[in-house]
């Protein structure tokens, strides 16, 4: 049972947005937390180097499929169209939720947020199966 929720999309999803996550969180801690950058650069600075990761692991390790594959721009493309749209919402959500709380519990409010979101869009659209 273990061995086959490894071979899982929906963990191997799970696992990459933990290392993605914990990235975009230590960037968004060293320039927010310690150097005092104004938290809507600081969430967007960590949430880019992130889904950066998360671009990359999830096409080969999670969906399985090789990065010279030819569909590669297509994918690059729509990834960072879905982005855009994410990192619209992902700031638009931490100012808000920032106004009532304090600012890390508004980073994980608005990670969650969006994890769902992004998991449909990277099977359904971005990484879809080859027709």
């Amino acid at each position: 049972m273990i061995a086959r929720l490894g071979r899982s999309q929906a963990v191997r999803y799970l696992t990459v947005s933990v290392l993605n996550n914990g990235t975009d969180y230590a960037i968004f801690g060293l320039l927010y937390g310690l150097i005092g950058v104004p938290i809507q650069i600081a969430n967007a600075a960590g949430y880019l180097v992130g889904t950066t990761i998360s671009y990359l692991l999830n096409k080969t390790w999670t969906f399985g499929q090789r990065l010279d594959d030819g569909r590669h721009v297509r994918q690059i493309a729509a990834f960072v169209i879905a982005n855009i749209l994410g990192i619209g919402v992902s700031t638009a959500l931490i100012s808000l939720y920032s106004l009532l709380l304090n600012p890390w519990i508004a980073k994980v409010l608005t990670t969650l947020s969006l994890a769902v979101y992004f998991f449909i869009v990277s099977k359904f659209v971005v990484f879809r199966e080859a027709r």
